[in-house]
């Protein structure tokens, strides 16, 4: 067994694949968003140890901050994804576990997660490296059929969805009809909802070029033919994300949102996925997975997005500095 890196191409389009089917946030058109989004420098270290029997894939990145080394996956959380069983996966592990000892140093920090249940060798490792795991909270709705979805919704949500349905135009804009004028409509309409620009124009290129991938897609609303409403959906493979959401505060009156997330669920639906994600979900005074109190806006958007139903799952994040 050895180590593949990045260097190879062969590895590359391996790697990408697999991004491509665990879908969401991971997939490879949002790493240039990433770089964009966080602004470090980040160095890929990725690799895979890849065995008949034994597959694993970890996926980080290095960059500095006040001279400390910090380890995630372009600002996420690292990822890590294995495939095999018995010996040779134990095996593949082992050597994997090898290269990490190798890259780390004491005091570095490491950003893991990881879904509740057996732990993964990586999560054993920070285990014994003294890194405390916090519980990430995430909102997933399994996609099933249309009338168990929204039965699962509070009942106002359905109510909201049925106006939406009645009073907006919704347009799908995804690779076969997105435009760049679309996109910088998008980029305007934030700013002048926020009434500041909050990232650079770069990221909004990079989400634009996720449209055009198909990694991403973009549903408009008008009402009464003035643009009210942009919402981004990230999807590929087996799972979707509620990315960006922006609508016009100056028509909070109106139940904006709902019509136009339920369109994206929906979208995500035909797209083959499986699962859509809202994010994690806050709750008023206790600690999030990055060890904080979140804000009340935080709370008020959570709690409003868990009122399209699904359940709350519980992963485990490993945030802190390693004892090597």
């Amino acid at each position: 067994m050895k180590i593949e890196t990045l260097s190879s191409e062969i590895f590359k389009e391996h790697v990408y694949k697999r991004l491509l089917e665990f879908g969401g946030l991971a997939t490879p058109g949002h790493i240039e968003y990433f770089k964009g989004y966080y602004g470090f420098d980040f160095s890929d270290l990725s690799f895979g140890v890849i065995y008949p029997g034994g597959e694993v894939l970890c996926l980080l990145t290095r960059h500095i901050s006040d001279g400390v080394s910090h380890y995630s996956w372009y600002g996420q959380p690292v990822r890590i994804i294995c495939r095999g069983q018995g010996d040779k996966q134990l095996r593949a592990e082992q050597v994997a576990q090898n290269h990490l000892y190798s890259l780390w140093k004491d005091g570095d920090i490491i950003d893991f997660q990881e879904p509740t249940g057996e732990m993964s060798f990586f999560a054993k490792t920070l285990l014994q490296m003294g890194v405390t795991p916090r519980i990430f909270p995430e909102q997933i709705i399994n996609i099933t059929s249309d009338l168990s979805m929204l039965g699962d919704m509070r009942k106002v949500f359905r109510q909201n969805i049925k106006w939406g349905e009645r009073n907006l135009n919704c347009a799908i804009l995804n690779k076969d009809n997105i435009t760049e004028g679309d996109f910088d409509a998008f980029e305007q309409f934030h700013i002048t909802v926020a009434g500041r620009r909050t990232r650079s124009h770069s990221t909004w290129r990079a989400q634009m070029k996720l449209v055009l991938t198909g990694e991403n897609y973009l549903i408009s609303s008008y009402l009464d033919n003035n643009l009210v409403g942009m919402s981004l959906f990230a999807a590929s493979g087996e799972r979707a994300y509620y990315s960006v959401g922006v609508y016009d505060r100056d028509l909070f009156n109106y139940p904006l949102s709902h019509y136009p997330i339920w369109r994206g669920i929906l979208h995500a639906k035909n797209l083959g996925c499986k699962t859509f994600c809202m994010g994690e979900s806050f709750y008023s005074g206790v600690l999030d997975s990055l060890g904080r109190i979140p804000s009340e806006k935080e709370c008020n958007i959570s709690y409003f997005k868990r009122g399209f139903g699904g359940g709350i799952y519980s992963f485990i994040r490993f945030l802190g500095n390693i004892s090597v």
